[in-house]
């Protein structure tokens, strides 16, 4: 007879899944452990080396080195995904920044700057990577953002960081209403 595998139903076999902010950190571990479960992954972030390093790590992985804040950089990971491998079916948002900065010190450029890696950048990938998505009839996508987008705590002041993880979690909500009904959520 033979044994149950518990794991199973979260193998990942045949899957792709995009990864932002994998060059360390977080998105790294996200990269390996999407690889662990059989996707294929496509790392993104800024640094290509370390890209390249982790990829070498991974049995098939694909790195696209971008700046996310950039749109003609952040409007070719989805292209490139399906070029390189057809799909998209897991979309993983971790790309993000904070800054420890009391407001009344804070510019409003710098908040802008902030709320535009943490959270326009991951609307944008999320709605390109919806289409090929709902067109293929199903997906996920994973948006990472942060107890300090739920409270303020004055402890750590970061008001772009705290709003634009406030803001994607509100978006996470919205998105999902959205889309749920057309596979992808």
């Amino acid at each position: 007879m033979t044994p149950l595998d518990p794991l199973a139903a979260f193998r990942l076999d045949g899957k792709v899944a995009v990864v932002t902010g994998a060059s360390a950190g977080l998105g790294a571990r996200f990269a390996r452990v999407l690889d662990g479960a059989g996707a294929r992954v496509v790392l993104v972030a800024r640094r290509k080396d370390r890209l390249e390093a982790l990829a070498g790590e991974l049995s098939d992985a694909h790195a696209v080195a971008a700046d996310l804040t950039v749109e003609d950089q952040a409007r070719r990971v989805v292209p490139e995904t399906l070029e390189r491998y057809g799909r998209v079916d897991v979309l993983v948002n971790n790309a993000g920044v904070g800054e420890v900065m009391p407001a009344l010190e804070e510019s409003t450029d710098h908040f802008r700057r902030i709320c535009e890696l943490n959270l326009v950048a991951p609307f944008a990938l999320a709605r390109d990577a919806a289409r090929a998505m709902i067109e293929a009839e199903g997906g996920s996508i994973v948006n990472i953002a942060s107890i300090l987008g739920l409270v303020g705590n004055g402890q750590i002041p970061e008001a772009s960081y705290h709003a634009s993880k406030g803001g994607l979690v509100n978006l996470t909500r919205e998105l999902a209403a959205q889309w749920a009904r057309r596979g992808c959520g």
